[in-house]
């Protein structure tokens, strides 16, 4: 689906200079706007998958993280029964 709407990104700006490539009764100075624009928004589009992509890489560390933690936790828990019925044992 995301290479869906990238793929729809692309061919509407390119539709957009296409069309301002063709037109003869457009100004030049408005052509180079329409061109501007559209590298603009292709630089922005850039820059937003780039922070997608880091992001994404961000949450797949953290949730890594969160599953040592858990184990570390589950064992520690495991540890502490074992010493609780260990000492109540004993004062028995």
């Amino acid at each position: 689906m995301v290479e869906d709407v990238c793929e729809g990104i692309e061919n509407a700006l390119n539709l957009i200079l296409s069309t301002a490539e063709r037109s003869g009764n457009m100004r030049r100075e408005l052509k180079q706007t329409i061109f501007d624009i559209v590298s603009t928004l292709r630089d922005l589009y850039v820059q937003l998958k780039t922070s997608r992509d880091s992001k994404s890489q961000t949450i797949s560390d953290l949730e890594g993280r969160v599953a040592s933690i858990k184990a570390d936790l589950e064992a520690s828990r495991g540890f502490m029964v074992k010493v609780h019925r260990e000492t109540s044992s004993s004062a028995t």
